[in-house]
């Protein structure tokens, strides 16, 4: 599969999740459920690569807001992820995404791939 077959199938599957917009990659100016793939590393596993992949979300800016979008989103992302065999999730944590020299709420969910 190529790189760019697998950033719209991961941009895809985060797209079936109600007010999470996928994109293959990083819009110009990010907005809350804005979402896209990264490569987070590739490699050597038993004689393969190994990519993992990381989909960010921008989450909006005030920390209570952020939290609630987490709190009513992660587990349908997790899901849509894993139920449409994009890959198979091994972390979320928060993120810090720079835009413009300023730090912004994020979410970053980390999955591996082949």
């Amino acid at each position: 599969m190529s790189w760019a077959t697998k950033r719209a199938e991961i941009a895809a599957a985060a797209s079936t999740v109600s007010g999470v917009h996928g994109y293959p990659h990083r819009p110009a100016t990010p907005t809350t459920g804005d979402a896209w793939p990264r490569v987070d590393s590739i490699a050597r596993d038993d004689g393969l690569f190994r990519v993992t992949w990381q989909l960010l979300v921008f989450l909006p800016q005030e920390e209570r807001a952020a939290a609630t979008w987490w709190d009513e989103n992660v587990d349908a992302l997790i899901d849509a992820l894993q139920e449409g065999q994009v890959g198979y999730v091994e972390t979320v944590q928060p993120a810090d995404i720079s835009t413009n020299g300023a730090v912004q709420y994020g979410l970053a969910i980390t999955m591996g791939s082949e």
